[in-house]
């Protein structure tokens, strides 16, 4: 009975791996767009600490460079302990300047979700 036990385990964690190994593949980061990395002066890693000196329990869950008006803007999402709500925080790409801190709850934020796909959705349309 013991000489089944040993091969069904080390099969069983195979598949696990197997398994957690492909879910990772299919579920890639968003990359962030080259014409804008290249204009920023501030880096991710920097508007990330930026942003945490803002809110120290924080902790990063998002951070994208957006072109605002012609304003490059790094929006740096983060979650705090002791509540549902996320702080965003804008830290201009050029100075590293706090712009703007935003405390969102979820149902805000997935309203906004909504919205952008859907302001998206009619930008491609129109290109096309």
């Amino acid at each position: 009975m013991k000489s089944f036990i040993k091969p069904i385990f080390t099969l069983a964690v195979a598949a696990a791996l197997a398994l957690c190994a492909s879910c990772a593949q299919t579920q890639p980061k968003p990359k962030q767009d080259p014409a804008l990395l290249a204009k920023a002066k501030i880096s991710q890693a920097q508007a990330e600490k930026i942003a945490l000196a803002k809110a120290p329990d924080g902790t990063v869950t998002k951070s994208k460079l957006k072109d605002k008006k012609g304003k490059l803007i790094w929006s740096v999402e983060m979650s705090r302990p002791k509540t549902t709500k996320t702080t965003e925080v804008h830290v201009d790409a050029t100075t590293g300047k706090i712009l703007k801190v935003e405390v969102e709850d979820p149902a805000k934020e997935k309203k906004e979700g909504k919205e952008k796909e859907e302001d998206e959705q009619k930008e491609k349309a129109e290109k096309q």
